[in-house]
């Protein structure tokens, strides 16, 4: 059985498998997101994008906050500049998971 490869119509995610090339989405989540997404207005339609990405990059962030906790558990012998060094990037990706929480919020409230 041979694998194919292609690319989310909805968040444009490369995605692939063993199942049917006629796939449009990499999931369900996008499929339901992108039909819903044409049926609104314009500034809506812009809007639910923005929000949609926003949350694709939260999910990512915080899987990379996951996976850095579990390398630093897996650490043993770690040096001290090391450890600092894992720290201050997590800090870094903090931050700006706050700052697209912020402006998810905010474009949530100038649409209602």
């Amino acid at each position: 059985m041979s694998t194919w490869k292609s690319t989310c119509e909805h968040c444009g995610k490369p995605f692939g498998g063993f199942r049917t090339s006629r796939r449009r989405f990499c999931d369900d989540k996008c499929r339901v997101s992108w039909h819903r997404a044409q049926k609104r207005s314009d500034p809506e339609q812009t809007l639910f994008v923005l929000v949609s990405v926003i949350n694709q990059k939260i999910d990512a962030r915080k899987k990379a906050i996951a996976d850095r906790q579990a390398r630093l558990a897996d650490a043993v012998g770690i040096s001290k500049e090391a450890l600092y060094q894992l720290i201050s990037e997590d800090e870094q990706i903090i931050k700006e998971l706050e700052s697209l929480l912020r402006i998810k919020e905010n474009l949530q409230k100038a649409n209602l």
